[in-house]
């Protein structure tokens, strides 16, 4: 059986989706790192703890994932 690099219950081919990055409160620096190239955003390295801290907030405070919309205001992107 082959294994994804990624943590999932499911591979993505099995049910049929694509893989990707959602963030959250339990995201860390290298979900705000990929997600920032997936959406063509520029975050400098000094800067992504303060955008992982704002998207744990708004994560715990909505009880939700953070959509690619609210990155891009919450990075300034």
């Amino acid at each position: 059986m082959l294994r994804s690099p990624s943590i999932e219950p499911y591979s993505s081919t099995l049910v049929a989706t694509e893989r990707g990055i959602v963030l959250g409160k339990k995201s860390g620096l290298d979900s705000i790192r990929i997600k920032a190239e997936e959406l063509v955003i520029d975050v400098p390295e000094e800067e992504r703890a303060g955008v992982l801290a704002r998207v744990k907030e708004l994560g715990a405070r909505e009880r939700r994932l953070v959509t690619d919309d609210e990155f891009r205001e919450l990075t300034g992107g």
